[in-house]
């Protein structure tokens, strides 16, 4: 995606937190000013915290951020291929959630948009790398994975970080995040300049592969813990 229509999916999602925080506080501050409970949390979407506010009696909001970048070296070798290789990752989410719970107890139904802002990358180094079976020398590549930019999350969960009972609760959420199909870009240059058309079209080959592969990916699982206080 642009860094023009990333900046475009920002803007509107910042305006939609606003225009929800007004409503909710406008009902949070009529009803119940202590209202308010701050969870941490670790998961699949990488480590961040959650604000809630209650809305109804049966039914809290939840401004949430995730951040976790992570980055590793190492060689990639597998048959015929020998390649340094530099992986990085950043989970970086921003999600409003709203948190129905149809039996007044702990279990919730939640959804709500996310602002997927996930990103990973490649970076190859001189090396020998396969592509259905058939060895290419290069130095250097690289490659990305992007998904869409807004997101939905639906899923279930237990907890209610503003919920009657002591300051601290637990929490719990186990759905999926639909970020739509994967985008593959990849890219080498073949040390013998006249290898460089045959591995670009096994690139694209294979590029097309995976992409088929983990299609599932569209369906990312969201698994998270944590621990909530109310204020």
């Amino acid at each position: 995606m642009t860094l023009q229509k990333k900046e475009k999916y920002i803007v509107k999602f910042l305006k939609l937190i606003l225009v929800v925080l007004l409503i909710s506080n406008t009902v949070l501050f009529a009803e119940d000013e202590s209202s308010t409970g701050l969870t941490l949390k670790v998961g699949t979407l990488g480590v961040g915290a959650d604000f809630t506010v209650r809305v109804f009696d049966f039914m809290n909001l939840r401004l949430g951020a995730t951040y976790t970048p992570l980055k590793y070296d190492f060689i990639y070798k597998d048959h015929e291929s020998d390649v340094d290789m530099t992986v990085s990752a950043d989970f970086n989410v921003f999600s409003i959630l709203g948190d129905v719970y149809p039996f007044g107890g702990g279990f919730r139904i939640t959804a709500g948009p996310m602002l997927n802002n996930n990103d990973f990358s490649a970076v190859l180094r001189e090396g020998t790398i396969r592509l259905h079976k058939e060895p290419f020398d290069i130095s250097s590549g690289s490659a990305s994975v992007d998904f869409d930019e807004l997101c939905w999350y639906f899923g279930l969960g237990y907890g209610n970080a503003i919920g009657k009972g002591g300051n601290w609760k637990f929490a719990f959420d186990l759905g999926f995040m639909y970020q739509g199909s994967m985008d593959i870009t990849a890219s080498a240059v073949a040390i013998d300049p006249d290898a460089q058309s045959v591995l670009d079209r096994a690139l694209e080959s294979e590029i097309k592969h995976i992409e088929d592969q983990y299609s599932w990916l569209q369906f990312y699982p969201v698994i998270s813990i944590g621990v909530s206080y109310k204020f």
